[in-house]
């Protein structure tokens, strides 16, 4: 079945201002990526009247970004190392329609609902789509929940994908979940956070581990 697309960056201005308000920061976020003009009509068309907070937050034990706005925290991207082969938990779906994403990126919104149900899938990292985020050259690929973005290091890709956030929205209010093998969110931060949570690490049984008096400082 062929996907339906939407070129929404071709639409009137009025029209286009109208479905960029209706979109959330995650979907605004990937479309900013296809290109220079996609990003300045994102910057100046989001509907800056929702209050959006950014939380920083561990994701099975990557960094992970997302977003909230009067309801569930939506996980947005998460940021791996990048290897020669890459696995990605995807849905059924994602093998069918190969070129979902990349349609996306260059500027189409499918309007299908993705499968529920979710496997893992390897393919090499040169064929996914590549996206430039700052000065970086960034891979990246539509997981089951979120983003998947590849970096050779990944703190330094974090913190560059919080810098283009923070261009793209201004500087939105910050929440930080995380376990202490993630306090080098603090090195990125412009602000303070307005809530922290921390919590303590946990052994292969469940089991938690105290802070040790460096982490606790």
């Amino acid at each position: 079945m062929t996907t339906p697309e939407f070129r929404c960056l071709q639409l009137p201005d009025v029209a286009l201002r109208e479905v960029l308000k209706n979109m959330d920061l995650t979907e605004l976020l990937i479309l900013s990526l296809c290109s220079q003009n996609a990003n300045r009509v994102v910057k100046l068309n989001y509907n800056k009247s929702l209050k959006w907070t950014l939380w920083l937050c561990g994701y099975w034990s990557l960094p992970c970004i997302g977003f909230q706005c009067n309801g569930p925290l939506q996980n947005a991207i998460v940021v791996k190392e990048a290897t020669e082969i890459v696995q990605i938990k995807s849905t059924e779906e994602h093998k069918s329609r190969d070129q979902q994403d990349e349609m996306l990126l260059m500027g189409f919104l499918s309007l299908t609902t993705p499968a529920s149900s979710a496997e893992v899938i390897e393919t090499k990292l040169d064929e996914l789509v590549k996206v430039k985020v700052g000065e970086q050259k960034m891979s990246i690929a539509k997981g089951e929940d979120l983003f998947e973005v590849y970096c050779t290091d990944p703190k330094a890709g974090f913190n560059t994908i919080l810098d283009y956030i923070n261009d793209l929205f201004g500087d939105l209010p910050r929440i930080v979940s995380m376990n202490p093998s993630f306090l080098w969110f603090y090195e990125s931060m412009r602000t303070r956070p307005i809530r922290t949570f921390i919590s303590s690490k946990r052994t292969s049984e469940g089991n938690d581990v105290p802070l040790t008096e460096e982490e606790a400082r």
